[in-house]
């Protein structure tokens, strides 16, 4: 997500907090950030396969438009591949920056970089799976009620699927089925039961 200020600071009006991409769409809080951090030593550590070089820093105010205090968060993280075609390991190096309202006192900044990179997770496994097989991208009606009646209720039947998965079923089926799998057969029964039910009621 690219920071926009005027989301911020709804979002902040309501008590939460931000965590954004930094780009060049913020180009005087993103160079302001880079002088710092060059007079800066990085913090260094190790998270699986990952050495990360981060720096962090609050009090940044040159983002006019928000008009509070910002912490910003620089993370180049290198990675050793292996390549298939070649199977030679070659090192890959990306480099992140974030912008957000999260305190140093709320969240160190290990923790920060691994919550900031789970919007990954978020977007794929969330928004993509609802999408998908939810119809959550599909508008039913356009009314500002009616659109978060029908979110809040996919969001009611998605939730009672898994929770029917997690605590009802066996860890054997489970692991031997997909959910899609299982979503199918549920709903497979639910039309059997409704058109059993119709046919009981029919003169």
């Amino acid at each position: 997500m690219v920071p926009r200020a005027p989301f911020f600071k709804t979002v902040i009006s309501h008590g939460k907090h931000v965590i954004a991409v930094l780009k060049d769409d913020r180009r005087e809080l993103l160079q302001d950030a880079m002088s710092i951090f060059s007079q800066e030593q990085p913090v260094i550590f190790r998270q699986k396969a990952v050495t990360r070089r981060c720096w962090d820093m609050e009090g940044f105010t040159t983002w006019t438009q928000f008009k509070q205090e910002v912490r910003v968060v620089r993370s180049i993280e290198t990675a050793t591949v292996c390549r298939k075609m070649t199977g030679k390991k070659q090192d890959r190096v990306s480099d992140w920056m974030w912008v957000t309202t999260l305190p140093k006192q709320r969240v160190s900044r290990r923790i920060f970089v691994d919550i900031a990179h789970r919007r990954w997770d978020i977007e794929n496994k969330a928004f993509n799976e609802m999408a998908t097989y939810w119809c959550a991208n599909h508008v039913y009606k356009h009314t500002a009620s009616a659109i978060e009646a029908f979110w809040l209720i996919t969001m009611l039947v998605y939730n009672f699927f898994h929770v029917f998965i997690t605590l009802n079923l066996k860890p054997e089926i489970r692991y031997a089925c997909s959910k899609l799998h299982l979503a199918r057969t549920i709903a497979a029964e639910l039309y059997a039961m409704n058109g059993h039910f119709l046919s009981c009621r029919s003169p």
